[in-house]
């Protein structure tokens, strides 16, 4: 998450497969039943000792992952601790800097760790919309070529 690390406390934990560990509970829940794969975060949850932050990471024009996934709300229905931050790939890759910063600054405070303006502005550095041509138009519409 950025070096953030408070010595003998559990911060953060990034999942850089994110979209592999929804299949993978999607299975779960697909193959057994939505109780079995809630039971399965739960204890997840249990190990970890943190309640679970899901940032749902989505593009423009990818309605399917947007705040309405009901995989994430079937999670949030059964484990009450669950939470979720809708996260706009097009706002961070292709947005303007005020809307860029504020979505850095909100999902901050959504995880609940500090960010400095040094912190945002690394973050905010990185966003790049051209290597995002293929997910978003440059104007933040969807692009309908892929």
């Amino acid at each position: 998450w950025g070096g953030h690390w408070i010595p003998g406390k559990l911060t953060v934990i990034g999942d850089k497969k994110g979209g592999s560990t929804r299949q993978k509970l999607k299975q779960l829940a697909k193959e057994e039943s939505n109780e079995h794969m809630v039971s399965v975060f739960r204890d997840f949850q249990e190990i970890i000792g943190l309640p679970i932050r899901i940032i749902n990471v989505f593009w423009d024009r990818d309605a399917v992952y947007r705040g309405s996934d009901r995989f994430i709300q079937t999670l949030k229905d059964g484990i009450p601790s669950v939470s979720s931050f809708d996260w706009d790939n097009g706002v961070y890759t292709c947005g303007d800097e005020a809307s860029r910063r504020a979505l850095l600054r909100n999902a901050c405070d959504f995880l609940g760790v500090p960010c400095d303006s040094s912190v945002i502005d690394m973050w905010s550095s990185m966003a790049s919309c051209k290597a995002a041509t293929k997910h978003v138009s440059v104007s933040g519409q969807g692009s309908d070529s892929d």
